[in-house]
């Protein structure tokens, strides 16, 4: 695995290259981010009913948090139904893309979120296919053919943002280390949260919001939540009990 010190994906072959032409043409140069809010009703259709719940969990006099906002996606939804939106993302392939896909009334940072101010290595996974946006963790596991490179983290706590309604996270099995950098805003506004939660962390957020009372649901429909099984799903809707 390579550890580069700069935060850019090197193009070390063809297939990077075609890769990054093809999402150069869907996410730079089709007119009026066309491709990204048609792949953002796709998977609310079809993959990720709770993106349908989100018009229900958020209003307008609130702002929302996307932590792992990739290429943006659940920042799409966010946007239509919050105030402001404050989200995060640290790895390069998506970085090339969000700044010119993002809303007015979102607010990029460029950073990875964790339990302190520090800096990190993220863990940058490819395919055979090229460089991919998906994968990219904070967790020490092996990426095999990806690289790794230092991002500053911060923790949500230290940005002392206010009235948030809702928070979604998708760190692939960070999970821990982010709600632990969070847990005075939590307690103070006690918002939704929406966590995408890998095999790495799914227990640790189970045992922390649970102590910061909350209940766990899952989404069963593209319009209500049911009780879960920890196992069973990977997608989580929790809910402040007061």
């Amino acid at each position: 695995m390579k550890n580069l010190s700069k935060n850019h994906l090197p193009i070390e072959n063809v297939r990077d290259l075609i890769n990054i032409i093809r999402q150069d043409i869907k996410y730079k140069y089709c007119p009026f981010r066309f491709y990204y809010k048609y792949r953002a009703n796709k998977y609310a259709k079809y993959k990720t009913p709770e993106l349908n719940l989100i018009k229900y969990l958020e209003n307008k006099n609130e702002n929302s948090i996307d932590v792992g906002a990739n290429l943006g996606i659940f920042t799409y939804f966010l946007s239509k139904y919050s105030r402001n939106v404050f989200a995060f993302e640290p790895s390069p392939n998506p970085l090339r893309y969000l700044p010119r896909l993002i809303d007015s009334n979102v607010r990029l940072y460029k950073l990875a979120i964790s339990n302190k101010d520090q800096i990190m290595e993220l863990l940058i996974p490819k395919s055979q296919k090229g460089w991919s946006s998906n994968g990219a963790t904070l967790k020490n596991i092996d990426v095999k053919n990806g690289m790794k490179i230092n991002v500053d983290c911060k923790t949500i706590d230290s940005f002392n943002f206010s009235k948030i309604g809702l928070i979604k996270i998708d760190v692939e099995g960070a999970e821990g280390l982010v709600i632990e950098g969070m847990k005075k805003l939590i307690s103070r506004c006690r918002p939704y949260l929406y966590i995408e939660c890998s095999d790495f962390g799914r227990e640790t957020t189970w045992e922390i919001l649970k102590s910061l009372n909350y209940s766990c649901f899952t989404a069963k429909d593209k319009s209500s939540v049911v009780d879960f099984n920890l196992y069973k799903h990977n997608d989580f809707i929790w809910i402040p009990n007061d």
